[in-house]
């Protein structure tokens, strides 16, 4: 037995706690169309869409013999949550030193979105200066959430300087969101991306990964 749901699509950010005084920079000096409240409006999410960002900070939690690491989420509050909100007020109230993990954030957030049932996706926001310290590979991250079904979008805020590696040479394939008309694109893509998804619940006991699509003639059908 199978049924197709169309639930509150849920986007987790990992982001800088630091990336608001970057992204006010970048975003402010290249100007914005209209005003910062105008433009904040047009990057909103569907009502009761759900919007976390997620910290690249590893927190350690002992448990037992053993430490569990976790990575801590905030929400967004309100309905129709806003991106720009999210890039650009969002703020954690301590301040936290490197090294920060992107790659193992993004790949707990994957999890997270996975086990929520709804539409989803993973944002990765970079700038400049992050350098990522995880403990897994950009790459594998990257197959894991897509194996898991999970869409992942990595987006860049600026210009890479040396020493540094730009964001696309450890990730793939990137987005430049560095001036207010591509940050609006990227946005305006990953809300029709959401649209365009459904949630598909099968009966049994399924690994994500295990489950295959395939073209028929009237849509897609189960695979495996």
């Amino acid at each position: 037995m199978t049924s197709v749901v169309r639930e509150p699509a849920l986007v987790l950010i990992v982001r800088d706690p630091r990336i608001d005084y970057k992204a006010r920079r970048v975003i402010f000096d290249r100007g914005l169309d209209g005003s910062e409240q105008t433009f904040a409006w047009r990057t909103r999410m569907s009502k009761s869409d759900r919007l976390e960002v997620v910290w690249p900070v590893p927190t350690q939690i002992p448990d037992r013999d053993a430490w569990n690491v976790v990575y801590e989420t905030l929400k967004v509050d309100g309905p129709s949550p806003s991106l720009y909100d999210a890039v650009m007020h969002v703020r954690r109230d301590e301040a936290h030193p490197a090294p920060y993990r992107y790659a193992d954030a993004a790949a707990v957030a994957g999890v997270r979105a996975a086990s929520s049932g709804s539409r989803r996706a993973v944002i990765v926001l970079l700038t400049v200066s992050d350098v990522d310290f995880s403990l897994r590979s950009a790459d594998s991250v990257r197959h894991y959430l897509q194996r898991i079904h999970v869409p992942l979008y990595v987006w860049s805020l600026g210009d890479v300087r040396p020493p540094l590696l730009p964001p696309d040479a450890v990730w793939g394939d990137t987005v430049d969101v560095s001036s207010p008309k591509k940050f609006h694109v990227a946005v305006s893509r990953l809300l029709d991306d959401l649209e365009r998804q459904s949630v598909v619940w099968l009966e049994g006991t399924h690994l994500p990964q295990d489950i295959v699509l395939a073209e028929a003639k009237d849509g897609l059908t189960i695979a495996r």
